[in-house]
């Protein structure tokens, strides 16, 4: 009963959306607001991005800054660093949107039933050709 409880929890947590964070980009002196995704697809940023959770310090080149966590204030930190604040989910501005492998699973099932009736007709129609090629067969055969 424990280890199903521990399971499903698990399971549950891995299909949680990501939470809001930082992402701050060093070389451009960029910062702005990331939301990573959810079970169904998430967004990969470049590598000269920093992904900054808010637990965790961030240290630029006059100090280390820690941000609340509230996305209301993405906007004044990033100015408090000083950094140029990029409007918008940067995820979606400046990454690339990729399926999770939860979602190509959702695919798989929704085109099976396609998938399956394509292959019975392929089949069939391999089979029809046979029988065809047979009956020529044995017509010239006669």
């Amino acid at each position: 009963m424990t280890a199903s409880l521990v399971i499903i929890t698990l399971f549950w947590n891995l299909l949680a959306p990501a939470p809001p964070q930082i992402a701050i980009n060093p070389e451009t002196k960029e910062c702005g607001y990331y939301w990573g995704g959810d079970e169904y697809a998430w967004y990969h940023l470049p590598s000269q991005w920093v992904i900054v959770n808010p637990d965790t310090p961030i240290q630029t080149e006059v100090g280390v800054y820690e941000w609340d966590g509230s996305t209301s204030s993405i906007e004044s930190f990033c100015r408090q660093i000083g950094y140029t604040y990029v409007s918008g989910n940067l995820g979606k501005v400046r990454g690339q949107y990729r399926l999770s492998a939860y979602a190509y699973i959702l695919l798989a099932f929704k085109f099976a039933p396609l998938i399956i009736v394509f292959t019975l007709l392929m089949i069939a129609f391999v089979l029809f050709l046979r029988w065809i090629n047979k009956q020529s067969n044995n017509a010239s055969t006669s």
